[in-house]
């Protein structure tokens, strides 16, 4: 039974809270419940055909905003009409709002209890500002997106709470701490501007008296010396710490080497800019247990500042990313398969965050559904509790859970959605803004370990490229694609020269440019920016000479045979030829490959981007992953998902193989079974030739094999002394059944330890043959030392046997399988995919390149850390392969690549900018030059006319390559006039039917088809 049917049976209230969230359908299913005071309801679901009996105590209320916000609807007529309605206002009263704050500052103010309190200075002061700061917001101020802001009830109840939490537990001065509050709740989602504004409004109310030096002091420990290791100080706050060891990313000493280069390296750096930020997210984390948004443009370090604190106090930090199609059981749970085959409720990553104590990140908060976020509510408010309608639980978080959240502005970016103005207000926001240029250059130094005169040469290409405008708008000031990533990426390609230097900035910043004037204005700037002797650099000799990278690749990919090729997902190396843009191509995604960097290919259809990837994979000799993208590409087709099992058949007799095997690892099974000493019987089909006479594998085979393993495990190493203790006799059925319980489980326990086996007092002595105990101890010592050996062999027993009972099991998706086995991964055309869809990878294309799949679940055990057995029942790795874990670190070698059209054709768009930022962009023009089409079809066509002639067992020649050069020439010829003549004329209405290298090799295959 629901909460709704319980409470109305035993006479409870109930509150439905933001009740017009609530689809049309489910509200009328309600109605004979509101009709009067004796409605009820009739269960027909489960077959009543007579109305539940209504409690005379059982209340019905209901909450909603008006239907004003993003997200918000009107109720239906028939349901609102049933309800006696009330509205109810906001408190703006300056009397009944010191009644408020008198309540928030009782135990932190000196003015008194009661009415005095409501009288004293601290309450005056708070109620003038809140009126103040409100007016502000209605006249001038404007948060990070350009909106106005939104200040409540909520607002300056938060306030206030903090400025009571730092005067109880860090013993601050009652007006510093609440100068704190008032910033923490209404300065934090303002941008520069109106943040300062405000800031000397509250200053000038507030903050008079105090000093720089005051404000910046720490308070005393809480809980005194005797909780020393318990906080820990980030100045100026005391916060608690966590049980994981506490790492600073920012301590990581930095040396110079020789020339004054920065040889060390930080994982994070405290910027001035950092470090106010850090300080308004320690203030927010310390002061009061409610989530956080930070909210700021791609690449701004939002969710790396969260990352850092976490780790610095020792806090377990889970992300978890949303996308379009995030579902609540994605937080919350689902039910799954445990080991023994039941359908079990298994916490999701958040309700296991909230009973652990871990801290957790909502990442891109606003791509998710504003119906599945809403569902948080309860949790978000200052009721902190989520209540699961699976197991009618209502969960309470542990004291040191923390809920974090980021987005993006909604609008500049794609995708994002505007949350509603209730739901933000839950938040206590914090805007972080772009990273200052002076400030990127220490950025660069010492977390990429760039020398100082290079990172301040990659920051001056910054700003003089954000200055200049360009046609196909990649450098927009701030909101183009110059970001910060782009500038790690640069100063972690290692350049030791300004040649190098120059070189590496034009293959990242101007080989993504689809205009050839760009490429040259971009290579203007890094030649004025980047002077001196040796910063001259030529592409050309890099790409093209003849001792290039690429040259040297493709002569490796020319002795490979077509089996080789086989591995990169059908590629034909009858077509590779060294053309200028193959060697181009190959160079620029071998640099990305070496750095491990996400690759996006930009061009039109037919000029090589899928086949560079296929080429590295047979370079690379990994396995190649393609997921061909489309427009109803959902994540599960990228991540995988829980399926039905299938094959089971093959499962037993994948359990048999391994049985097999474990025989073979532990021949002292079958000699301690044929002795009788006590060892385990083993199945007669596990016998080759039994198998081989039978065909097919029993049915039983499976539960047999467990059943022998469990025997095995239970009396095989424990049965020594048992077999011909008495007379040489085997054990009674009975002793064997126990499975050791009693007196057997105490002999055995002598007996391993070299003991004789204790008699009862009366029973008479046992006649021992001292030689042959003796022999079957030594047996089973030998015996018990094999199985211990065999413990990973056993183990993947019991996971095959475990997913042969489970109904459900997860299958990894091709990038979960290729981040586990360190394969390649190719999203084909990913710009057809939903950007929200693609944005749940983002974790993926950063450089920590891990994955939680909150999809599958969280762990099953405690410590956070599941058992094989569970891990395969729940679906722990590929059809059973790989680990169970949620949380995935991409292996060494993974490598992902995506390609795509550019946007303007039927179907075709552009990336939103901050999915986009995230991949090193190369652009890929189409192969028009005439000695480029020339080499791939002499390559094309000899090598189709020989395996034609092959296919066919002809002896002479192909007729066709006795004329290959004039018939390549008229091939060349009308490809140029059909393209340049007809599709190019003004006004032609063949423009878009120009002839790629695709359709110009296809028709080579079919000249070599007809004309033998």
């Amino acid at each position: 039974e629901g909460a709704l049917v319980d409470a109305l049976r035993t006479g409870k209230w109930v509150l439905l809270d933001e009740i017009n969230l609530a689809s049309s359908e489910t509200l009328q299913r309600l109605t004979g419940l509101l009709d009067d005071a004796r409605g009820s309801v009739t269960l027909t679901e489960r077959g009543d055909a007579r109305a539940l009996r209504r409690h005379p105590e059982f209340r019905l209320f209901a909450a909603m905003n008006p239907a004003t916000d993003a997200g918000k609807k009107d109720l239906p007529p028939a349901v609102r009409s049933r309800f006696s309605e009330i509205y109810v206002d906001e408190l703006v009263d300056p009397v009944e709002l010191r009644t408020v704050a008198a309540k928030y500052l009782r135990g932190a103010s000196v003015g008194g209890d009661g009415a005095s309190l409501e009288s004293s200075d601290a309450v005056l002061t708070s109620v003038d500002v809140y009126l103040k700061c409100r007016s502000l917001a209605n006249r001038s101020l404007a948060d990070g997106s350009g909106q106005r802001p939104r200040y409540t009830l909520r607002t300056l109840c938060r306030a206030l709470s903090a400025a009571r939490t730092l005067v109880r537990t860090q013993k601050w001065k009652l007006r510093r701490a609440l100068l704190e509050g008032f910033e923490l709740a209404f300065e934090g989602p303002l941008d520069d501007s109106s943040r300062g504004t405000l800031r000397k409004v509250l200053r000038g109310a507030l903050g008079e008296g105090l000093s720089a030096k005051e404000l910046d002091h720490p308070g005393r420990r809480p809980g005194g010396r005797g909780a020393d290791g318990e906080y820990v100080l980030v100045r100026p706050f005391w916060i608690k710490g966590g049980q994981e060891d506490r790492v600073d990313w920012a301590a990581s000493s930095v040396t110079k080497g020789g020339g004054g280069s920065a040889r060390g390296r930080s994982k994070f750096v405290l910027t001035p800019t950092a470090s106010s930020n850090l300080r308004s997210l320690v203030r927010a984390a310390s002061s009061g247990p409610w989530p956080i948004l930070l909210e700021g443009p791609t690449s701004a370090g939002k969710t790396t500042l969260i990352e850092y604190l976490a780790a610095r106090l020792g806090h377990r930090c889970v992300r978890i990313n949303n996308h379009e199609h995030t579902d609540v059981q994605e937080y919350t749970g689902c039910y799954a398969a445990d080991s023994e085959g039941r359908l079990k409720f298994r916490d999701g990553i958040l309700v296991q965050a909230l009973r652990r104590g871990h801290w957790v990140i909502l990442d891109e908060l606003n791509l998710a559904p504003s119906e599945v976020l809403e569902a948080l509510n309860r949790l978000l408010d200052d009721n902190r509790e989520l209540y699961l309608p699976e197991t009618d639980e209502t969960v309470r978080p542990h004291p040191d859970f923390r809920l974090f959240a980021t987005q993006n502005p909604c609008g500049a970016y794609g995708g994002r959605k505007p949350l509603s103005r209730a739901f933000r207000n839950r938040f206590v926001e914090l805007h972080v803004g772009d990273i200052p240029p002076g400030e990127m250059s220490t950025i660069l130094e010492l977390r990429c370990g760039c020398p100082p005169t290079h990172a301040k040469l990659l920051v001056k290409v910054m700003v003089s490229l954000r200055n200049r405008r360009s046609r196909s708008g990649v450098f927009r000031g701030k909101d183009g694609l110059i970001t910060p990533r782009d500038l790690l990426r640069w100063a972690g390609r290692g350049a030791s020269t300004k040649s190098e230097l120059a070189a590496e900035g034009f293959m990242l910043l101007a080989e993504r440019l689809r205009n050839e004037e760009e490429r040259e204005a971009v290579r203007e700037v890094l030649g004025e920016v980047i002077k001196g002797a040796g910063a001259e650099f030529d592409v050309d000799e890099i790409y093209y000479g003849e001792k290039s990278e690429a040259r040297r690749a493709l002569e490796q990919v020319v002795k490979l045979s077509q089996e080789e090729a086989d591995r990169a997902a059908g590629l034909s190396m009858e077509a590779i030829a060294p053309t200028r843009s193959m060697l181009r191509l190959l160079t620029l995604v071998k640099r990305c490959v070496a750095k491990k960097e996400p690759v996006l290919l930009v061009g039109e259809t037919g000029c090589g981007k899928t086949t560079v990837v296929q080429l590295l994979s047979v370079l690379l000799r990994h396995h190649l992953h393609v997921i061909n993208c489309h427009a109803s590409t959902e994540t599960s087709d990228i991540l995988g998902g829980l399926r039905p099992v299938r094959g089971r058949e093959a499962i037993a007799r994948a359990m048999i193989e391994k049985t097999r095997d474990l025989l073979r690892q532990c021949p002292l099974v079958g000699e301690a079974a044929a002795d009788g000493s006590g060892g385990a019987a083993i199945p007669k089909f596990l016998s080759e030739d039994e198998t081989k006479k039978e065909g097919d594998c029993p049915e039983d085979a499976a539960e047999r094999i467990a059943a022998f393993l469990k025997e095995l495990r239970g009396a095989g190493p424990s049965s020594v002394g048992e077999g011909k203790a008495k007379g040489g006799k085997k054990p009674s059925p009975s002793s064997k059944e126990n499975g050791g319980k009693g007196k057997g489980k105490r002999k055995r326990r002598k007996l391993r330890e070299g003991e004789s086996a204790p008699t009862q007092q009366g029973e008479p002595e046992p006649e021992v043959e001292p030689e042959g105990t003796d022999r079957q101890s030594e047996l089973h010592r030998r015996l018990s030392k094999q199985l211990d050996e065999a413990k990973p062999l056993l183990r993947e027993i019991d996971d095959l046997h475990a997913r042969y009972l489970s109904l459900f099991e997860w299958v990894d998706g091709p990038l979960v399988s290729a981040m586990r086995s360190g394969h390649l991964l190719l999203l084909d055309e990913m710009s057809l995919a939903e950007d929200a869809v693609l944005e749940r990878l983002n974790s993926v294309l950063e450089p920590s390149r891990t994955l939680t799949l909150a999809e599958k679940g969280g762990d099953d055990g405690e410590d956070g850390e599941s058992s094989s057995a569970g891990d395969a029942a729940a679906g722990g790795g590929n059809k059973g392969g790989g680990d169970g874990s949620s949380e995935i670190r991409a292996h060494g070698d993974f490598r992902i690549f995506a390609t795509m059209n550019p946007g303007g054709d039927f179907g075709k768009r552009e990336l939103s900018p901050a999915l986009r930022s995230r991949f090193t962009e190369i652009w890929v023009p189409a192969v028009t030059d005439r000695r480029d089409v020339d080499l791939v079809l002499e390559r094309t066509i000899s090598s189709a006319a020989e395996r034609r002639s092959r296919l066919l067992a002809v002896a002479r020649e192909h007729p066709l390559l006795r004329r290959l050069g004039d018939v390549r020439a008229k091939m060349l010829d009308y490809v140029h006039h059909f393209n340049v003549d007809i599709c190019g004329a003004p006004g032609s209405i063949c423009q878009d039917l120009t002839l790629s290298l695709r359709d110009v090799l296809t028709w080579a295959r079919f000249v070599v088809g007809v004309c033998l």
